[in-house]
Formats: structure tokens, C-alpha cells, sequence
């Protein structure tokens, strides 16, 4: 068992940011069943990028430093869009428990929500969520960790093709109303005529 999990993951794409995998989020999932425990199968299909949806107790280190930063993260958010509505942050519920030891990256949040717009500030906070994978996913090589960060980067990638697909729709449906217009406009001159 033990090599057939490892040429699982030999077998597994690269995955790169910004680059969309062909295989569905749910079908590296229906793969991945095959190949761990049922009992390591229910946590990476109930992994999620939000930390408050992971279990309490008992994960994988990887997953107690990976929850742990995304807290920070978005605590660090949080406190932004605060001062930009000047709310007070004392004593406020909005606020997360963390472990609070990654300024570096509280300060580049900080940075990317204080200088672009919405969806710029979405791709380059995904962009230091991957980053951070691969910091997290550097020190484990052919082991169930690196399955999780590889679920996480998964996971990532799909939320970049759910966008793809809401933008491909809203402007589909901006051709489709402009087409619908122009061809009233004709059937309208038509029958005046």
C-alpha cells in the first residue's frame, strides 16, 4: 500500500498558479478515494480555504499552520476594512483567535487591501494563499501532508475556475441581451416599413 500511495502521488499534475487544471476539483477528490483510508479521505473532502471550517482537533500539523495563517489573514482584513469604516477594534467579536506570528505577511495583506480594487485584492491574496501552500507543502515530500496542501492548491485553483465561469456567464448574457436588443431593432424597422 505504502508505494501505491506514493506513485499516487508521483501521478498527481503540477499544479501552478493563475493555470486552471482540466481535472475538476471533485475528480482529484473521487481519485484520491481510491488511493487513502476512509478516514483520510473524509478530512481532505472536508477541507475548505475557510479555517473556521476545519476540525478543532486533532489535524495534521500542516493543517494547524495553514488554519492558524489564514486566521491571521483574515484577521489582518478585517481589522483594514475596520479602520475604513472606523470601527473600534477593541474588544471586538469580529476577531478570530490566532497565534498572531506572521507579520510579514499581515503587512503584504495590509499592503493589497489598502492599494488595488476588489478583484485585484482577491487574485493577489490568492496569490500569497499559494504562496504560503508552497512554503507549507516545501517540507513534506510523498506523504499524506502533501496531500493536503496539494487538496488545498486544489482548491484554490477551483475557486479561480468558478470566477472564469461567473465572468464567461455574465458576459454571455451581456451579448445575448445585446444581440436580443439589435434584433428587435430589425424586426422593428422591418415591420414599420
Amino acid at each position: 500500500m505504502p508505494n501505491a500511495f506514493y506513485y499516487f502521488l508521483c501521478s498527481l499534475p503540477s499544479l501552478h498558479y493563475g493555470k486552471v487544471p482540466k481535472r475538476t476539483h471533485e475528480a482529484f477528490l473521487a481519485e484520491c478515494s481510491q488511493h487513502v483510508s476512509p478516514e483520510q479521505f473524509a478530512l481532505l473532502s472536508s477541507l475548505s480555504l475557510n479555517p473556521a471550517d476545519l476540525p478543532e482537533r486533532n489535524l495534521p500539523s500542516v493543517l494547524v499552520a495553514w488554519k492558524d495563517w489564514e486566521t491571521d489573514l483574515r484577521n489582518a482584513m478585517a481589522e483594514v476594512r475596520a479602520r475604513r469604516m472606523h470601527l473600534s477594534q477593541t474588544g471586538s467579536n469580529w476577531q478570530r483567535p490566532t497565534s498572531d506570528i506572521y507579520p510579514t505577511d499581515r503587512k503584504r495583506a495590509e499592503d493589497i487591501l489598502g492599494a488595488m480594487t476588489g478583484r485585484e485584492q482577491d487574485e493577489a491574496l490568492d496569490n500569497l494563499r499559494w504562496q504560503k501552500l508552497e512554503e507549507l507543502g516545501s517540507s513534506h515530500h510523498f506523504d499524506f501532508a502533501s496531500l493536503l496542501v496539494y487538496t488545498l492548491k486544489s482548491l484554490l485553483l477551483e475557486k479561480a475556475r468558478a470566477t472564469q465561469v461567473e465572468a464567461g456567464d455574465k458576459f454571455f448574457s451581456e451579448l445575448s441581451e445585446a444581440a436580443e436588443k439589435q434584433a428587435l431593432t430589425s424586426l422593428e424597422k422591418v415591420v414599420s416599413c
